[in-house]
């Protein structure tokens, strides 16, 4: 009787963990400066530059094993030198920063990266590698989530320090770094910087962009020699 009740509460146990859905939004800084090569008047140059800068905003959605990462856009940056202004109804000078989106469906190890380009939409399909180095012993809380700290090498041998919380028992998180034994709340690489500003578990109704099963996907070499191809 008790090991019938033991497996029933067991068997409730995962399905309420597999049933879990989450929203959780990121503030992400990346450290790079290159900027584009930019034209037209001072004060659309700068508009660029302070928006790259700038951190932005991502939102990752979570439901039953599945979850989509995307980057909150920002309005589009128009050049408002008269000189630069309408030609034939085209706008000379215009500056629209690409999304970020990223599609991971439950029971699969990778993720869909989104892509578009020349107007070809194609996403890329990669797994992740990261060997964790060590897990430190100190601890932080992040929005009353307390955190262990990992310190792990990716698969391009860079360093990341990836803090995740054990308490919301998702494994999930931003970018590529959704595969540690937990919620993933903080992600500090040589390259970007990413904090969570908000969690909000238990989304009632939360509805997922799903992937276009009509658009190609590519993976490795494949990938590479698609991107390689010329843009003009």
């Amino acid at each position: 009787m008790n090991k019938i009740y033991f497996l029933f509460m067991l068997l409730l146990a995962l399905f309420f963990t597999s049933a879990q859905s989450l929203k959780v939004e990121y503030e992400v800084q990346f450290k790079s400066k290159d900027t584009p090569e930019l034209t037209g008047s001072s004060d659309f140059q700068n508009k660029i530059k302070s928006l790259i800068d700038a951190p932005q905003r991502h939102i990752l959605s979570y439901s039953d094993g599945n979850s989509v990462y995307k980057s909150i856009l920002p309005e589009v940056i128009y050049d408002s030198n008269k000189e630069n202004d309408f030609d034939d109804e085209i706008r000379k000078n215009i500056y629209e920063r690409k999304q970020i989106k990223i599609f991971k469906l439950k029971n699969e190890k990778g993720a869909y990266g989104y892509h578009n380009l020349k107007n070809e939409e194609f996403y890329q399909y990669v797994i992740p590698h990261f060997d964790i180095l060590q897990t430190l012993e100190t601890t932080e809380k992040i929005l009353g989530h307390i955190c262990k700290i990992a310190e792990a090498e990716m698969g391009n041998k860079n360093k990341a320090k990836v803090w995740y919380t054990e308490q919301i028992n998702i494994k999930t998180g931003p970018m590529a770094f959704y595969d540690f034994p937990g919620l993933v709340l903080k992600v500090e690489t040589r390259n970007m910087s990413i904090i969570a500003k908000k969690v909000e578990k238990d989304v009632g109704n939360i509805s997922l962009e799903t992937l276009d099963k009509n658009i190609k996907v590519y993976e490795g070499e494949a990938f590479a020699e698609k991107m390689r191809q010329p843009t003009n």
